[in-house]
């Protein structure tokens, strides 16, 4: 059973939003709180947040539960770990925005990621997605080199072999999607 963590909460939520951000969390509850604060500090701010504990033995409640105050912020739990493909989709059945992302529950958004990326879903609505490269961090918070970012063209043009390029390489890296529901 998949269900809402924190009933109360619900009612304060975010009745049209146009981004949900999708967070499945298994063993996460050391890294959610910096999403969370990566998510809050967004210079584009109609969205909702969706956070599953997928049977974790860690205490992701404890750690999402600053940030419940937040009308944007809910929380659900399964009691048994069912998977990341399952607690996915679980969360985009409800999920209620014209676009989603994904971003790993270790993941950090930068500032203007979902203005940048909603901007271009508007400029080009034919788009069905919208990504770019991902910049990696160590342990201490300091960018490294990424192996992908090479890879990923800046800008598509009618010449450019896209299917060939995702083909051979696969660049279009999850935390940095935003789709069209």
């Amino acid at each position: 059973e998949f269900t809402l963590a924190f009933g109360p909460i619900e009612m304060m939520t975010i009745e049209s939003p146009e981004v949900s951000v999708i967070v499945p969390a298994y063993q996460a509850a050391v890294y959610i709180p910096d999403l969370c604060l990566s998510l809050q500090a967004q210079s584009f701010q109609n969205f909702e947040v969706l956070i599953a504990d997928d049977g974790s033995p860690d205490d992701i409640r404890a750690a999402v539960t600053p940030f419940l105050s937040d009308k944007r912020f809910r929380f659900y739990r399964s009691e048994t770990n069912q998977g990341v493909a399952v607690t996915t989709a679980k969360l985009l059945h409800i999920a209620k925005g014209e676009f989603w992302c994904n971003p790993g529950a270790d993941d950090l958004l930068e500032p203007d990621f979902l203005s940048a990326r909603v901007g271009l879903m508007r400029v080009y609505p034919s788009a069905g997605l919208v990504h770019g490269p991902p910049h990696y961090i160590d342990s201490h918070g300091k960018k490294i080199p990424s192996p992908w970012v090479s890879l990923c063209p800046e800008k598509v043009t009618p010449s450019t072999r896209m299917l060939c390029q995702l083909l051979q390489h696969n660049f279009i890296n999850t935390p940095s999607v935003l789709v069209k529901m």
